[in-house]
């Protein structure tokens, strides 16, 4: 373990000057811009109850992954079935081309990949919003969705498909599948932020690849021969409801303020010299 979280601390080491510069530049190319009339008003619940929200709700997801893992590898004979055939027809498509594309996807989902991506991201939210509840919720709902999946691998110890696996093999078992449920809720917070604090083709931008990425990463993994299918659609169930849970409980979203390019006309005014 010390061995596989040096690996991820030398693989993220781009990312932390990296999410500084662009802090820097976020914060000197764009401005707040809020509507006539809007206030900012505070949380209708106490952060403690939020808080108390957020363990309540991993704690029912954990137990409703427990119950679908215990299901599929114990009782559900035609989903393991059905999970062994669509693994071993991917199998038989694999290509070079394919091969090189899953390892893509792979890249995308893995540990570093989705570290770097959350340190950069939260970071960037910080400097466009100048709040620290977007950067937040994609922490929280990085560092939540790991910790149901890896709770969910105490309990439910899947052995992965007995197939050639294209991909190191990890510590952890098959079910869930934790790079599609990360990739699901890391993507998915940046795109709803994008959608709450924008306007423009950078919104579409953001959607595509929430939806884009999860489901390459799925491919990927399967072909791969590191997932089943049903380990896979667990982590559709359960990421999408724990990243509306980090939403509804940190509350990221603007009160009547949008992000927009180009810095303020106060802070143009300052930073030019006066005539002479």
């Amino acid at each position: 373990m010390i061995e596989f979280l040096a690996g991820v601390a030398a693989e993220i080491g781009w990312a932390l000057p990296v999410a500084a510069v662009l802090w820097f530049i976020a914060r000197r190319v764009t401005r707040i811009e809020t509507t006539a009339g809007s206030t900012r008003t505070a949380a209708t619940r106490p952060a403690w109850q939020r808080a108390v929200g957020l363990v309540g709700a991993a704690a029912a997801l954990w137990g409703l992954l427990i119950g679908m893992g215990a299901l599929i590898t114990t009782v559900l004979a035609p989903v393991r079935d059905l999970d062994v055939a669509i693994i071993e027809r991917l199998v038989e498509s694999r290509t070079d081309p394919l091969t090189a594309l899953a390892h893509i996807g792979d890249k995308i989902g893995n540990t570093p990949g989705i570290i770097a991506m959350v340190v950069i991201s939260a970071t960037v939210a910080h400097a466009l919003t100048r709040r620290w509840a977007p950067a937040l919720v994609v922490v929280a709902a990085a560092a939540g969705e790991t910790s149901i999946f890896l709770a969910t691998q105490v309990a439910i110890s899947r052995a992965r498909p007995d197939v050639e696996q294209l991909a190191g093999e990890p510590a952890t078992s098959s079910f869930p599948s934790g790079h599609v449920a990360a990739t699901i809720v890391t993507y998915g917070c940046i795109a709803l932020l994008v959608l709450a604090w924008s306007r423009g083709a950078v919104r579409v931008v953001a959607v595509a690849a929430a939806i884009v990425l999860p489901l390459l990463v799925a491919w990927a993994r399967m072909y791969q021969g590191m997932h089943f299918p049903s380990d896979v659609l667990a982590s559709f169930l359960f990421a999408p409801l724990w990243l509306a849970v980090c939403w509804w409980a940190i509350r990221p979203q603007p009160r009547g303020e949008t992000v927009r390019m180009g810095r303020a006309v106060a802070d143009v005014e300052n930073a030019t010299p006066p005539a002479r």
